[in-house]
């Protein structure tokens, strides 16, 4: 794959993923910054954009389909796949990027409780973007409107609902076996023998008598 393509440029691979920054990604932060270059707020802008999306990617994996690019663009990021995940794969992957930045808020939070908080200026403003500017991203990204990834998130609730009701209540029951009665035909065959050598001896019993 070339350096520059489809307006954009080639970072690398991030989990066997390929990485490009669109051109309108540079517009989109500047216009997330306030209208302002900063080069602090920038790079943890693209730090959340970018795990959000690897968060997507690793669940697609996981729900048996292939994640193709991730892409960091103006509105924020995409992640591309492609595959044929059930209806609850596919709520997963809108979750996916969601439980990501889950993650680096429970990380930056671990880390304050465990250690202490951030002691420098530049420490507390990454501090700042992993609690206060995740949340933020976190609550718009669940807003359930498309395109943002809410829309499809908020069936997972419903689909994994369905799916315990119809576990719990299979659609086909099976009728209890019938009660069979079983008879040992060797069994009774002997049991008939007995008993007719049983006449047999008394009669030769009786006609042994005086």
């Amino acid at each position: 794959m070339a350096l520059f393509e489809r307006g954009g440029i080639n970072l690398g691979k991030i989990a066997d993923v390929s990485v490009r920054v669109h051109w309108s990604a540079l517009i989109g932060a500047y216009v997330f910054t306030g209208f302002r270059y900063d080069a602090v707020e920038w790079a943890c802008f693209f730090g959340l954009v970018l795990a959000h999306e690897v968060g997507h990617a690793l669940v697609v994996k996981a729900a048996g389909a292939q994640a193709t690019l991730i892409e960091l663009t103006g509105y924020g990021g995409a992640c591309h796949w492609g595959g044929a995940p059930s209806a609850i794969g596919r709520a997963c992957i809108a979750w996916g990027g969601v439980w990501a930045q889950l993650l680096l808020l429970a990380g930056a939070e671990a880390w304050v409780f465990a250690v202490s908080m951030p002691r420098t200026y530049l420490a507390m403003r990454i501090y700042a973007a992993l609690t206060v500017t995740n949340c933020w991203l976190i609550a718009v990204n669940l807003l359930p409107v498309p395109p943002l990834d809410g829309a499809e998130a908020w069936r997972l609730p419903i689909l994994l609902g369905r799916a315990l009701r119809r576990a719990r209540s299979p659609d086909v029951v099976l009728p209890p076996p019938p009660q069979v009665e079983h008879h040992d035909e060797a069994f009774e065959a002997g049991a008939r023998r007995e008993e007719v050598a049983g006449i047999v001896n008394g009669l030769l019993d009786e006609a042994r008598k005086p």
